[in-house]
């Protein structure tokens, strides 16, 4: 047997198909025929390919790399956003794809698909900067309750379903005693069922605090519907949990 010959096979169950192969500076000669027994085996090459999980991420990393890039520095922009006296750059395309709103807008013929133009007057210019941001990236940090609560009701607005979610998840670790009437409420006109019954939860655990907090007061003054059916259902679980 030839120190010099090497072999790549596959194994197929119990069969042991092989193809011989030589190896030279012009790279890899393949036979006629590229079957041989397994004993004439003498080195077994394995060739290891990248995963496709590594490739994607790899993409995926020079993709959300490269759109920021464009949105950042404003490149072939297409699209201006006016807030207050702030106006902001973007990508119809990037904007369609990430917000049916966006999309349904921008693809008829609307006032802002004739003038490439549109003004947003119920978000501060800190919210739509970081929605763009998301929009582009699928990211979102520094989310205090407060950020989040405000980007939560510009995901909802144009309809970013996961920045909506992201936005739900930081709500519910930044409960808290002072902030959890908010919440409440944010989730009362989201309909949110989700995060409702995180913050009824919150509430059965922490009743004592909360019930007597100044916050709390306020809320109930405000919201006295809201606050009253918390209360049932705070009552009905106690008494559920008693039985």
């Amino acid at each position: 047997m030839k120190s010099s010959e090497e072999y790549l096979f596959h194994i197929d169950n119990n069969q042991k198909d092989c193809i011989k192969c030589t190896t030279s500076k012009a790279g890899l000669e393949l036979p006629a025929n590229p079957t041989v027994k397994e004993e004439k085996l003498s080195t077994i090459q394995q060739i290891n390919a990248p995963s496709s999980s590594v490739v994607n991420g790899e993409f995926s990393d020079s993709l959300r790399n490269g759109l920021l890039s464009l949105y950042q520095e404003e490149t072939l922009c297409d699209f201006t956003l006016r807030v207050g006296k702030e106006t902001l750059r973007a990508h119809k395309a990037v904007l369609c794809a990430r917000s049916p709103v966006f999309k349904a807008m921008l693809t008829t013929e609307m006032k802002e698909t004739l003038n490439d133009f549109m003004e947003i007057h119920d978000l501060e210019v800190d919210t739509v900067r970081r929605m763009l941001n998301f929009m582009y990236t699928d990211a979102a940090n520094d989310l205090d309750w407060e950020t989040a609560s405000k980007l939560y009701n510009a995901a909802d607005k144009y309809d970013i379903v996961a920045l909506k979610h992201l936005c739900s998840v930081a709500l519910k670790v930044g409960l808290c005693v002072a902030n959890v009437g908010e919440i409440l409420r944010l989730s009362d006109r989201h309909a949110d069922d989700d995060l409702r019954k995180s913050a009824h939860d919150f509430i059965s655990d922490n009743d004592t605090e909360i019930l007597s907090s100044p916050e709390w007061n306020s809320f109930m003054q405000k919201d006295v519907q809201l606050a009253a059916e918390t209360m049932r259902l705070m009552y009905m679980k106690k008494l559920g949990n008693s039985r």
